[in-house]
């Protein structure tokens, strides 16, 4: 007969391998991988945190320079002079301070004329067109010069031309008359 091999382990010590084996499989399962998982998931959360620190402390500086520009809130309104009317010679005068000013700001003053037509259907108005060519943060500075002037009762018409190389400005207002 053949000899039977025997193991070594005793069936009450396999069963108790066997269960100390499980036991230790499901404490891998239940408590070192849910763990594992929560640490990794943790480590992206510490980086994302992270880079969002580093985009903070980036703009933090832009921030406070915008918010200190919110606060100041420099005078954005033109400023309303008090109304006066002009004599005949003093329309003159205005005349070539508008050149002057034109000329201060950088635009080229190409025209100027004072329509005297106007004055038949409103006597105390003298209307202007002024034409220019410049840029046009230029032009913005002369039509902000332009309401600083006391005898402007106002604008009618503004046309940007574009022309090769320039900007082309025709700016018609009206002037308060003494009469």
């Amino acid at each position: 007969m053949a000899k039977e091999k025997k193991f070594p382990i005793s069936g009450k010590s396999f069963l108790l391998l066997f269960i100390g084996t499980t036991a230790l499989l499901a404490f891998v399962l239940v408590v070192i991988l849910p763990s594992q998982a929560a640490l990794q998931r943790k480590g992206r959360e510490i980086t994302a945190k992270e880079a969002e620190l580093q985009e903070r402390k980036i703009l933090y500086p832009i921030y406070t320079d915008l918010i200190g520009r919110l606060q100041a809130k420099e005078n954005r309104t033109l400023p309303f002079p008090e109304a006066a009317a002009l004599t005949m010679e003093e329309v003159n005068v205005f005349l070539n301070d508008f050149k002057g000013m034109a000329k201060s700001r950088d635009m080229d003053l190409l025209l100027i004329t004072p329509d005297f037509t106007t004055m038949s259907e409103t006597p105390d108005m003298l209307t202007i067109t002024a034409t220019l060519k410049g840029r046009f943060g230029d032009f913005r500075n002369i039509l902000k010069d332009l309401g600083e002037t006391a005898a402007l009762t106002h604008i009618e018409e503004v046309q940007i031309n574009s022309v090769p190389g320039f900007k082309e400005f025709r700016v018609k207002f009206r002037l308060a008359l003494k009469t």
